[in-house]
């Protein structure tokens, strides 16, 4: 014996699900650019101390990468592009584990990652540009 629905009316807007956290997802990003954005110095010193390189113009292109993504998954274009690059960004900052460049905890970089696999498997959802062929 299967059990039923509890409200099996709001079924009728599973489809609504992945752009809910593709906004979510979108709107994290634009906060991690905005972090990034301002503690260019913090993050500056430590690629200098830990990666040997001077970092202005790898900190910009990754600044530039994450709000490429923000706006991508905001308006649900190539949202499976901006999903698996969003991923790798979240596995980069699950694994380095510096206040300034991972403001993010652990815990919640593992949910923005399984947020992004959604979403790269899920597509856009709602509302997105990208439709799927």
């Amino acid at each position: 014996m299967h059990p039923l629905a509890v409200f099996p009316s709001l079924l009728t807007y599973s489809f609504f699900v992945p752009t809910i956290l593709r906004i979510i997802a979108a709107v994290i990003f634009i906060w991690l650019v905005w972090h990034h954005a301002r503690n260019r110095t913090d993050i500056h010193a430590w690629l200098e101390r830990f990666v040997g390189m001077t970092g202005h113009v790898l900190l910009s292109l990754f600044i530039v990468i994450e709000l490429a993504v923000a706006l991508c998954l905001f308006f649900g274009l190539y949202t499976q592009s901006a999903a698996l690059m969003g991923g790798i960004i979240a596995l980069i900052m699950c694994a380095v584990r510096t206040p300034a460049l991972s403001p993010l905890g652990r815990t919640a970089s593992l949910l923005l990652l399984a947020i992004l696999f959604s979403l790269l498997i899920t597509g856009g959802g709602a509302f997105a540009l990208d439709i799927p062929l």
